[in-house]
């Protein structure tokens, strides 16, 4: 896993837990999809948005755009991607 996009800060926060808690967390974390295709479908819905061509595809790929949405190329004054 890339510590991007803020998460090497959430997982700082995370030693902090009990394991047992960080456990319970990361499996459902895990257990997550990226999307749902509903209404045969006609309605796909996504944190960020999906582009049509990711819609019912299951990948790493569609899974970061699903969470973090599209990016510029640009970063911003605290260096993250700017969306």
């Amino acid at each position: 896993m890339r510590l991007t996009h803020g998460l090497a800060e959430t997982l700082k926060q995370f030693e902090k837990e009990p394991a047992e808690f960080r456990e319970k967390v990361a499996t459902f974390l895990d257990s997550l999809v990226s999307h749902y295709v509903l209404d045969d479908g006609r309605l796909v819905v996504a944190h960020a948005g999906l582009k049509e061509s990711m819609q019912g595809r299951a990948s790493r790929g569609v899974r970061e755009f699903a969470l973090y949405g599209e990016t510029t190329g640009e970063t911003d004054e605290f260096g993250l991607p700017v969306r």
